[in-house]
């Protein structure tokens, strides 16, 4: 029996599944202190903590005792993975309580060596006394709230071996004791299927309640604002097992894609038994006693994003052509190239630094290719602009007859529709002659 057959025959009961993307990737826990070395004389007590580790059996911990430098940075020339396999990598830092001075900042840098490296100034502002924070390093996406990220030399995101950790004062009189770091990590855009409360295989059938509300999207045309699809559900634990949603708060983050699937109670969990109904990035999840409130977004939200950042009135920014090349252009573009040989033409600030991974760019082709007309257009920029997602549905692909849409895979992809603009378009003035009474 087919598995719409079995919908309509009213047979087994129907499962929702909910997916999470998988596990990111560990670059470095930390574990030991036999790479570190100090980056100057006035760091001292590289050691490891074992009793305060974030990740694995330890962090790495040191302490800035000297006043020769401002700096007060730890480097490890042994490691080995590539910021290009992820969409970005987070690390561990937690601000020592006992120190003299004034912080100024901290400061990551990943690269080949001490010469060729990407790095990271994160303001004070961002980081707690005697608190782990998590922070963000991302190449191709702005950080909000870091006073500068770049790089030095001619780095590579691959064959990353040299890592520098500096928590730095004003001036050389800055010191203290016990800064530590922790679990550097990669977080791909997908990842391999993984479940709610891994390893337990029978998690998803026995703790999801209820199946998931999807709502759809809901379009303003008088604002131009696009309200999200969105799903939500419940998960509890019903087996008084508390690794169950211990695991589970590992997933539950932010930003993580996930994929709603529905079946049959009984069936195998497998891609033919479970048809995938929602994609989407965990918006909200709460936490409620032995539940977890979830709230999932369609990844159209994931295209809100600043872009034609460096545009003021005195430099504008230009940028012409087909508008899904422009799309492309503006949407994929970082500044280094590495997210599309193609597409990825524009600076940092000019473009808003989307992965390649969102976006179906061969069906995208297809439109252009075989729907759309030779028209050219031009967009002239004075101002940065905050959304990418706005500018598209007030200014940019609806004016010019493409709509956003999400495919089966989750992925962003436009369709050609009857167009408000139309440039070879004869208008005709009405006069009171042509009005009837």
């Amino acid at each position: 029996m087919s598995w719409a057959t079995r919908i309509a025959a009213g047979g087994q009961a129907p499962v929702y599944i909910l997916e999470f993307d998988g596990d990111e990737i560990e670059a470095d826990e930390f574990d030991a202190a036999t790479n570190w070395s100090a980056g100057n004389a006035s760091v001292t007590g590289i050691t490891t903590n074992s009793t305060d580790a974030k990740s694995g059996t330890a962090s790495i911990q040191w302490d800035k005792s000297g006043t020769g430098a401002a700096a007060g940075n730890i480097i490890n020339s042994s490691m080995s993975f590539s910021l290009s396999d992820y969409a970005y990598h987070s690390i561990r830092f937690k601000m020592p309580t006992t120190l003299t001075g004034t912080a100024q900042n901290f400061v990551v840098a990943l690269g080949q060596d001490g010469s060729n490296f990407y790095f990271w100034n994160v303001p004070v502002a961002l980081l707690s006394e005697g608190q782990w924070v998590t922070l963000r390093l991302s190449l191709n996406e702005a950080d909000s709230g870091y006073t500068s990220t770049g790089e030095t030399g001619s780095p590579s995101p691959t064959g990353i071996v040299w890592c520098s950790l500096n928590y730095r004062g004003t001036d050389a009189s800055f010191t203290y004791s016990g800064a530590r770091a922790d679990l550097l990590m990669g977080h791909p855009y997908r990842y391999s299927t993984a479940k709610v409360t891994t390893p337990r295989a029978d998690t998803l059938q026995g703790h999801l309640v209820a199946p998931p509300s999807i709502s759809p999207h809901r379009y303003n045309p008088i604002t131009g604002s696009l309200g999200s699809a969105s799903a939500s559900c419940r998960v509890v634990d019903r087996s008084s097992d508390s690794a169950v949603l211990a695991d589970f708060a590992a997933y539950a983050e932010s930003g993580r894609g996930c994929t709603w699937y529905m079946g049959f109670r009984g069936d195998a969990e497998t891609d033919d038994n479970y048809q995938p109904i929602f994609r989407g990035i965990m918006q909200n999840a709460r936490h409620a006693g032995k539940a977890w409130d979830l709230t999932i977004s369609d990844n159209l939200q994931r295209l809100r994003r600043p872009f034609a950042q460096s545009a003021t009135e005195g430099s504008p920014f230009t940028i012409s052509g087909n508008i899904l090349t422009v799309i492309l252009q503006l949407g994929m573009s970082t500044g280094n190239g590495n997210n599309n040989a193609t597409y990825d033409v524009l600076t940092a600030a000019q473009g808003a630094g989307i992965s390649q991974d969102l976006f179906d760019v061969s069906d995208i082709e297809d439109v252009r290719g075989n729907y759309m007309g030779s028209d050219d257009c031009s967009f002239t920029f004075t101002e940065s602009q905050r959304s990418f997602l706005d500018w598209i549905l007030k200014e940019g692909a609806m004016a010019f007859g493409v709509a956003p849409i999400i495919r089966g895979d989750g992925t962003i992809s436009f369709r050609a529709v009857e167009s408000g603009v139309y440039p070879t378009a004869t208008i005709t003035d009405l006069g009171t002659s042509n009005i009837i009474t």
